[in-house]
């Protein structure tokens, strides 16, 4: 198992909203949290690319606290 990239976007579903998530495939997910993954900033190596699943938003922030989901 590893830490995704960019490719945990994939897992948003850009018709539903809080969670932007089927709830069905991933019922526990934290709506509005970020969820980290292995996508550093180049500049800033403790900026981590993230994304929430409140709404699908994506960005790069500052590796504080989150949540990971791991991929095979």
């Amino acid at each position: 198992m590893r830490f995704p990239n960019k490719e945990l976007a994939t897992t948003v579903d850009d018709i539903r909203v809080a969670p932007a998530v089927d709830p069905a495939a991933f019922p526990a997910i934290q709506k509005d949290a970020w969820y980290w993954t292995a996508g550093a900033s180049d500049p800033e190596p403790a900026v981590r690319w993230a994304l929430n699943y409140d709404d699908g938003y994506t960005n790069y922030r500052k590796l504080t606290t989150g949540y990971v989901r791991c991929v095979r």
